[in-house]
């Protein structure tokens, strides 16, 4: 029997998880999980319509982007933000305001998943 899809939604509760920490290096992995669930629903959502292509951030953001959906272009911007920040809290290490930045990718991230429930089918168009 084979075993379960991983729910990406699970790294958005690890990403709960670890704000609730104190520490910078807790803070900063919440930022990337939290990027993390919404890419992989993202490309879900992608390769459900013909977007297969998983290898490049900016090329699945794409697809969102250059769609005529105005729905679409909101996951756009939403996701290619949290991708910018998720870039600085892995790999920026004078990076500021960490918790700050940390509770608005939660809460950008919990915004994506509400709009990318309410897309409609057949979205993206590859």
């Amino acid at each position: 029997m084979a075993a379960p899809a991983f729910d990406w939604s699970d790294y958005l509760k690890l990403a709960n998880q670890l704000a609730a920490k104190p520490d910078e290096a807790s803070q900063r992995s919440s930022i990337s999980r939290a990027y993390y669930c919404v890419y992989h629903k993202a490309a879900e959502r992608a390769a459900s319509t013909g977007c297969v292509d998983r290898r490049s951030h900016w090329r699945l953001w794409d697809v969102y982007g250059h769609n005529t959906d105005r729905v679409c272009r909101k996951l756009y911007d939403i996701g290619s933000r949290m991708k910018k920040e998720r870039v600085a809290a892995d790999y920026d290490p004078a990076a500021t305001r960490i918790a700050e930045r940390m509770n608005i990718q939660l809460s950008r991230a919990n915004n994506f998943l509400n709009v990318l429930s309410a897309l409609a089918p057949g979205l993206p168009v590859p």
